[in-house]
């Protein structure tokens, strides 16, 4: 006798809720993130880059984007996206406004690594979107921490400027130089 094959199935996708307005339409905020180093060598930064979308039909309004960083972490404020409000707490939070219908915006938040964390261990950025039309979606980042053994053999010191004079132009350079000003 020979086996039959039977087919396998396979998921249908369950389709999400999406919150319909008065007039039937759908806000749609799409919130995505990336970090820069994976993994995160201890005492160096991070930098979490966060896209924002409207691909809803309608314009969202009074959107705030919190970022709250994994335990321990700095936000380096003069290094990330302009307007961010650190709250002493570990989040980080953006007031972004309003977007209309296609509308995208892109924030960069510069973090430290703090020199205790353990190696091996895993650490979640989390981000938090909320507006007036869609009361809160989220995205989170996982990143291994590491020693980063490779960064102790390659460091090289910098080298400090000599105390000797700089060269003077020759006469030929200033002449040539002199010759093509008008």
């Amino acid at each position: 006798a020979t086996p039959t094959q039977t087919a396998i199935p396979s998921p249908t996708p369950t389709p999400l809720p999406t919150l319909a307005l008065g007039d039937g339409v759908s806000p749609y905020l799409y919130v995505t993130q990336m970090d820069q180093y994976d993994p995160l060598c201890k005492i160096w930064r991070q930098r979490y880059s966060i896209w924002i979308s409207n691909v809803g039909m309608v314009t969202v309004t009074n959107i705030i984007l919190t970022d709250t960083l994994p335990v321990g972490f700095e936000p380096v404020l003069a290094d990330s996206t302009a307007g961010a409000k650190d709250d002493g707490q570990g989040n980080v939070t953006w007031v972004l406004g309003s977007m209309r219908p296609g509308q995208a915006v892109k924030h960069e938040l510069e973090v430290s690594v703090p020199s205790w964390a353990q190696p091996d261990a895993w650490v979640t950025n989390r981000v938090v979107v909320s507006c007036d039309q869609v009361p809160m979606i989220e995205s989170t980042e996982q990143s291994l921490v590491s020693d980063c053994p490779w960064l102790k053999g390659s460091a090289k010191p910098l080298a400090l400027p000599t105390l000797e004079a700089s060269p003077l132009p020759t006469k030929a350079a200033t002449t040539s130089v002199s010759q093509s000003l008008p």
